[in-house]
């Protein structure tokens, strides 16, 4: 869910939500409802976002979304993974999820190879 990953790079970088969303120009109760479910950012916002929190657009997105992303959209996302192997990805996961509970880190993966390799199928 897109939320929760706004909300763990929030935590990682210091941010609070109330100083996340003035640098997003948006109202605090918009990006509420971004972390919550509520709302659904659009790709633009993702992207913005993205940059905002130091990430790619494609870490943001999980599979319901990419799901309903146009080939346009989604080929973005392809080239934004083109820059990373797919080692690259587990190390990543491995390091970075090492305190989840083995199936938290499972679900992770399992999410993360179709993403990946959908995106593979893209191009």
């Amino acid at each position: 869910m897109i939320g929760e990953k706004i909300k763990i790079r929030l935590k990682e970088l210091g941010l609070t939500q109330k100083d996340f969303a003035v640098q997003l120009n948006i109202s605090p109760s918009t990006l509420s409802g971004y972390i919550t479910g509520y709302r659904t950012p659009d790709i633009n916002t993702i992207s913005q976002i993205a940059s905002e929190l130091k990430v790619k657009p494609s870490y943001l997105l999980d599979n319901e979304y990419t799901e309903s992303l146009s080939s346009k959209e989604k080929k973005a996302i392809a080239k934004d993974l083109e820059e990373l192997s797919y080692d690259d990805i587990l190390n990543y996961i491995d390091k970075h999820l090492a305190n989840l509970p083995e199936e938290k880190k499972d679900y992770v993966v399992k999410r993360v190879n179709e993403i990946y390799w959908s995106s593979k199928n893209i191009n």
